[in-house]
């Protein structure tokens, strides 16, 4: 069948119809687009580093030092001291006086109080104690005396003391009165290199070597 619009080209009658459509509806109608060709992606294998792990860290401390092992090596770091504290040092102890042998030394009253008052002591009145195994004796002053005593550390009985009869004047007879009431009274003895101690319940006796 031929065309009714001789001289035309059926693409440009469709054309026309399609101007006048879309100037109607105002659209615009784009060219057809070529369809690209489908992109192909190749894929690429990237090879999985042969890491391994690091063996377990092993911390050795000795005093003030530490030494780390890990799988690279040895390191050793200083520690750091630890703050000083402000705490004041505890002094020592005082040393206790050391117990000496009482036997064969001369001991020289010089001073003492017992159950009758002081026991007074001059250069011209002395007093004297010495210790044997079992028994003691000196010079009370006026007249010599002897007894026997027992020990046990520092505990000491006294037992009976019997002296000589012999009259003094002056200080040596109440010095010679107040000693023996103060040693027949005593209970405790302590002793050093410089000092011998009597005491009891009403007494206190303090001798020191004859020769110091």
């Amino acid at each position: 069948m031929a065309s009714s619009n001789p001289g035309r080209e059926p693409g440009d009658s469709l054309s026309q119809n399609i101007k006048m459509v879309c100037d109607i509806a105002r659209c615009v109608v784009s060219p057809p687009t070529t369809p690209h060709p489908p992109t192909t992606i190749e894929a690429v294998t990237v090879p999985a580093t042969n890491q391994s792990e690091d063996p377990p860290t092993t911390v050795q401390a000795d005093g003030l030092s530490a030494t780390v092992e890990t799988g690279n090596g040895l390191a050793t770091t200083e520690a750091e001291n630890p703050p000083a504290t402000n705490q004041p040092e505890t002094p020592p102890p005082a040393p206790k006086p050391t117990e000496v042998e009482i036997i064969g030394t001369s001991w020289v009253l010089v001073d003492g109080d017992g159950p009758t008052g002081p026991v007074v002591v001059t250069n011209e009145v002395v007093v004297t104690l010495n210790f044997d195994a079992d028994s003691l004796n000196g010079d009370s002053g006026c007249n010599r005396y002897m007894g026997s005593y027992s020990r046990d550390r520092g505990s000491l009985t006294i037992g009976a003391v019997a002296g000589t009869r012999k009259a003094c004047v002056g200080q040596a007879m109440p010095t010679e009165t107040a000693y023996l009431a103060a040693i027949t009274e005593v209970d405790t003895i302590a002793a050093t290199d410089n000092e011998l101690l009597l005491s009891g319940p009403q007494s206190k006796l303090r001798f020191k070597p004859a020769n110091r």
